[in-house]
Order: structure tokens, then C-alpha cells, then sequence
């Protein structure tokens, strides 16, 4: 597998994306068949992942905004 972006940078996304320190993310360990929400940032098999609905929608994007997020740790 080709090397993976620093933990700083991937902490970095997270943030600018989620607006969440990366630890403070609750973490979970994906099993067979699990849903994982929308993914926002990507780091080999870890996913920073919406939980629930979205809060809101922006009317002139479409954009959905979500306030939850989770780190599923999907290592094979």
C-alpha cells in the first residue's frame, strides 16, 4: 500500500472540514455490513464520518450540514 498522508495532516482535514478535533472524534471499529454516514476525510481504512441526518440544508448549495461526526476505523 502506498504511504499514507502524516496523522497531523489528516487531523488538519479533519478539522477544516468538520470543524472537530480529530480526538475528539468517538471512535468505532466497522464490522461486516455496518452503514457508515457521509464520508468526510479519508485516511487508508479510517473514515471521518457524519452520524444521523443532516441539521440543515443550505438552500442556495444544497449543501448538507451535519453537527455529529465519528471515526470508523475500517482495518482489514
Amino acid at each position: 500500500m502506498a504511504s499514507l498522508e502524516s496523522l497531523e495532516s489528516f487531523a488538519a482535514r479533519t478539522l477544516a472540514r468538520t470543524g472537530v478535533a480529530l480526538n475528539d472524534l468517538p471512535r468505532r471499529v466497522a464490522r461486516d455490513g455496518d452503514w457508515m454516514g457521509h464520508i468526510f476525510c479519508a485516511r487508508g481504512y479510517d473514515y471521518v464520518c457524519a452520524v444521523g441526518y443532516p441539521v440543515h440544508v443550505d438552500e442556495e448549495t444544497g449543501e448538507e450540514i451535519f453537527d455529529q461526526f465519528e471515526l470508523v476505523l475500517a482495518r482489514r
